[in-house]
């Protein structure tokens, strides 16, 4: 049989690290809960689950520590989620199957869809439903350290349908959301295809707006609800932070000093690294 390691990065998560590794709790091997200094009891509770867990100290985003994470971890095939993340009940009934499946068939990682929900379990439409990937073989993956960074896969990626799908619970502020927008000022190009709807000719033209292309992306939210005949209160409110996040984000890449410009592109390429 195949094993399977779960992995996933805390900080002051008390409230969500319990219910995460007990709804993980039988379908994996081995649980790797890399932590940030938290202040509260999460480590205490991930222990009293089964974990193993690691301490690295916090920078605001768990990326450049996934080099680390997986230096950790026992097993090729790894389980990796957010505390605010939880698998829909097909896929969980489903990960064995689909290891074994992989694991025989040389797929390296499997692409999965997330849908979000609020935190009064609405879901929010749009353009927030989108594609991770969150089964794969860590001797078949890289992560640079870049924030929001997808993992670029050495090998065959299988999307799963849409029935196998994660529920997220987006909690962003728009503390988090200024931090966001300077790392990827510091860190992001272009060139990262996932600034947002990658390198779209929507993308495009909300770049060029900016600074002004926050009412752009504002509209953009609500033509794709639109457009897929689905679009609720929720989802309008939720859209209006997102919004002026990217624009800001948009802003501040755009207006980097040549040697800001010049070391995001190098992050870009070589990609960040953290000592604990």
């Amino acid at each position: 049989m195949v094993k399977i390691s779960f992995l996933v990065f805390t900080r002051n998560s008390e409230n969500e690290i319990g219910f995460l590794l007990r709804d993980v709790a039988g379908i994996v091997d081995e649980v790797i809960v890399v932590d940030g200094f938290s202040n509260d009891h999460t480590v205490e509770i991930a222990r009293s689950n089964g974990a193993r867990v690691f301490s690295r100290r916090p920078i605001g985003y768990p990326d450049p520590d996934r080099k680390f994470a997986f230096e950790q971890i026992n097993y090729d095939w790894v389980l990796y989620l957010d505390t605010d993340e939880k698998l829909g009940s097909k896929l969980k009934a489903s990960i064995r199957d689909l290891v074994e499946k992989a694991d025989r068939d040389g797929i390296a990682a499997y692409s999965i869809m997330r849908f979000d929900l609020t935190n009064k379990g609405v879901p929010l439409f749009g353009p927030f439903p989108h594609y991770q990937t969150r089964i794969f073989r860590k001797s078949r993956v890289l992560y640079r350290g870049i924030v929001h960074e997808p993992p670029q896969v050495f090998g065959q990626i299988r999307r799963l349908p849409e029935d196998f799908y994660l529920l997220h619970v987006p909690g962003h502020s728009m503390r988090k959301y200024a931090l966001y927008a300077y790392l990827e000022k510091m860190s992001m190009t272009r060139d990262h295809g996932d600034l947002w709807l990658g390198k779209s000719w929507i993308e495009s033209i909300l770049w060029a707006l900016a600074p002004l292309s926050t009412l752009g992306v504002y509209l953009t939210c609500v033509l794709i609800s639109t457009r897929e005949k689905h679009v609720n209160l929720e989802t309008l409110l939720y859209t209006l932070p997102f919004a002026v996040y990217r624009g800001i984000a948009y802003t501040m890449m755009k207006t980097r000093t040549k040697s800001e410009e010049m070391a995001a592109r190098e992050i870009f390429q070589r990609g960040v690294r953290k000592v604990s």
